[in-house]
């Protein structure tokens, strides 16, 4: 396909036959949502699909599934929704966490050998929080007297940042 007829493959997944059509990557920052797509053939809009993790197809272990087109499956902060007029498989992570990091893959129960294609999930810091940066914060104060500097004289280390 040209540069050009890209829009058209997202866009009508029948274009490409009995594959599924998926970043190779995607990023999310710490503590946000990630939503990751993966594009179908036309004609398995009615199959039961899912979203699974692991280093390879065989070993990975099912983390959101939709039986059903146009259904959220939550399972914790993870869910599967399938919006088959798009022919469409979305995964949707809440709060996103460090240990969401991994090999993700999106699979189509068939008969015979399962359609599924990986994707790579990173986790990116979270953007940087004053009341975090607060409550990992030590003050150290030093008495100085008669010209002489005491350090470390008083230590006060913030848990409750309520204030901020």
């Amino acid at each position: 396909a040209k540069s050009g007829d890209v829009g058209m493959l997202l866009l009508c997944p029948g274009y490409v036959r009995l594959a599924l059509v998926v970043p190779k990557e995607v990023s999310g920052r710490l503590g946000e949502k990630l939503s990751i797509r993966c594009w179908y053939p036309r004609g398995y809009e009615s199959y039961p699909k899912y979203w699974c993790r692991g280093a390879s197809r065989d070993s990975c272990h099912k983390v959101a599934a939709t039986a059903e087109p146009v259904t959220a499956r939550p399972r914790g902060r993870l869910a599967a929704t399938d919006l088959h007029v798009f022919c469409v498989l979305l995964l949707t992570v809440e709060r996103l966490a460090e240990q969401d990091a991994g090999t993700y893959w999106c699979g189509i129960e068939r008969l015979g050998r399962d359609l599924m294609e990986p994707v790579t999930v990173t986790v990116l810091p979270g953007e940087f929080s004053l009341t975090t940066a607060l409550a990992e914060w030590t003050l150290t104060v030093s008495t100085v007297a008669n010209g002489t500097e005491f350090p470390n004289t008083t230590s006060v280390a913030t848990q409750d940042t309520r204030w901020v």
